[in-house]
């Protein structure tokens, strides 16, 4: 459950891996993920503002993993149509703990930049 301040927003989610997990540790593991990774993302749906939300492909199956991506309009790479169904290579940016979802880019100047991480 999520309650936007000040807002008569309430959020639900029934997401099968965020009700079944108890301890808060298991809820902030994004499946091994990691700031600066790319992953190839199926698009899932469009809101009315360009915004992109993606299932994200694990493996050579094109399983979904249980976490979501999602980008703002302002991330994207112009001049590409995002349809439900087509598949696009993303980098992570950040997480968003609440919908327990990644953060992502497909902004190709972002792509081809070199990432270091400090694990």
């Amino acid at each position: 459950m999520f309650c936007q301040q000040n807002a008569n927003l309430l959020m639900l989610n029934g997401h099968p891996d965020i009700t079944a997990v108890s301890k808060f540790s298991k809820r902030t593991n994004f499946e091994g993920f990691q700031i600066g990774d790319l992953v190839d993302c199926k698009v899932s749906s469009m809101d009315r503002f360009g915004n992109v939300s993606f299932d994200l492909v694990v493996g050579e199956s094109g399983k979904s993993a249980l976490v979501t991506a999602f980008a703002k309009k302002n991330k994207l790479q112009e001049g590409i149509n995002y349809k439900p169904g087509t598949v696009h290579q993303a980098r992570i940016l950040s997480f968003k703990m609440v919908e327990r979802a990644l953060v992502v880019t497909t902004r190709k100047e972002i792509l081809t930049q070199k990432m270091v991480s400090v694990k």
